[in-house]
């Protein structure tokens, strides 16, 4: 992620929720002179709502940003890191490597021997309507007949 997303998702965890101007005004100084800066903060903003770091709620008209249910996740932001660097910690201490590895075990074989099994015959087709290959007794001379 880039620093800017991680200092909103900062900004909303110090702030609790925010609206997309108080957002805009904040992280996007110098850009307004820009046609489509407000188009693309708001593009940055749809997607940490779709990686679900942030949280959007519509309230009068107005979209209010909110922490996500991942946000402080591994790989999101900096908030995240030391909820990180103890899992990880964690996940270290409890590592057991398997003492076995037998695939049979775990998936048991195929019960059909299918090297001498009969070979799959389809059902003939249904007869054709009287008359369908009555041209097959007229010969044929060409084009000029």
């Amino acid at each position: 992620m880039t620093n800017t997303n991680i200092d909103v998702l900062l900004h909303v965890a110090q702030r609790g929720n925010c609206t997309f101007t108080e957002l805009f005004t904040r992280f996007a100084e110098g850009l307004e002179s820009e046609p489509d800066a407000a188009t693309r903060f708001r593009k940055k903003l749809n997607y940490l709502v779709s990686i679900q770091k942030l949280k959007r709620t519509m309230r009068d008209k107005s979209a209010w940003y909110s922490l996500g249910e991942l946000a402080g996740k591994p790989g999101a932001s900096a908030i995240a890191r030391p909820v990180m660097a103890t899992q990880a910690d964690d996940a270290v201490a409890t590592y057991r490597p398997m003492a076995s590895y037998n695939p049979a075990a775990l998936v048991p074989p195929r019960q059909n021997d299918v090297m001498h099994c009969p070979a799959y015959v389809p059902p003939k087709c249904p007869p054709t309507r009287t008359g369908a290959l009555d041209h097959r007794r007229h010969a044929s001379y060409g084009y000029l007949c």
